[in-house]
């Protein structure tokens, strides 16, 4: 089955009023340049459920995981630069959505904390072996690691959130045959506007 994933960000607490001002930093004006209404993420999510598909949303911030419950998404995703904000996994806690955390950058302890705090907590969720550099390059993959989480965590689901090159697909078949079953891409549509990146599917790579 496929899930597509949303982000929100309260950008009007999550940015600085003098990052607004300056206007110097390339992720700030990007975030406020595609800002869009909770009423408009809304419009989308009904869309995508309308067509019998599931959807997630990774917050980046206490207030998002607020929208993420009202807008009753299926999955709750964690980013690997988020997985060390224990103020926020204590309030995604609060519920019961399934949760997808990313585990970029992160050491083997790191993970058993999380691990632990989510079991706990009676979470249901799974890991994603994650590379946090966009986009990845062959030769730094560290593909065994997947090996490594199912031997750590026999009863948690593991998957591979990948930024690769599109046109390979031998990265995600080793990851399944190391036991991966949960993937994450992503997936893009070039236009006169905005360029197709180094790590982004077309529709017909992923239909392939």
């Amino acid at each position: 089955k496929c899930v597509f994933k949303f982000q929100f960000r309260n950008l009007k607490t999550f940015i600085h009023q003098q990052e607004k001002i300056k206007k110097k930093n390339s992720f700030t004006n990007r975030f406020l340049s595609t800002e869009l209404s909770y009423d408009k993420f809304g419009a989308l999510r009904n869309y995508i459920k309308s067509k019998g598909q599931l959807s997630a949303c990774t917050p980046f911030d206490e207030i998002s995981v607020d929208f993420i419950e009202k807008f009753k998404f299926d999955y709750l995703k964690i980013a690997s630069a988020s997985a060390q904000e224990w103020p926020l996994l204590e309030r995604v806690s609060h519920n019961k959505i399934p949760k997808i955390i990313s585990t970029g950058g992160l050491n083997f302890e790191q993970i058993d904390k999380i691990v632990s705090f989510f079991m706990h907590k009676n979470q249901k969720f799974c890991l994603m072996h994650c590379i946090a550099v966009y986009p990845s390059e062959d030769y730094g993959l560290n593909l065994s690691i997947i090996s490594e989480l199912k031997k750590r965590y026999p009863n948690i689901e593991i998957g591979w959130s990948t930024h690769e090159n599109p046109h390979n697909f031998d990265p995600v078949k080793i990851a399944y045959s190391l036991g991966a079953r949960v993937f994450e891409k992503h997936i893009g549509i070039k236009s006169k506007v905005y360029k197709l990146n180094n790590y982004s599917l077309t529709p017909k790579l992923f239909e392939n």
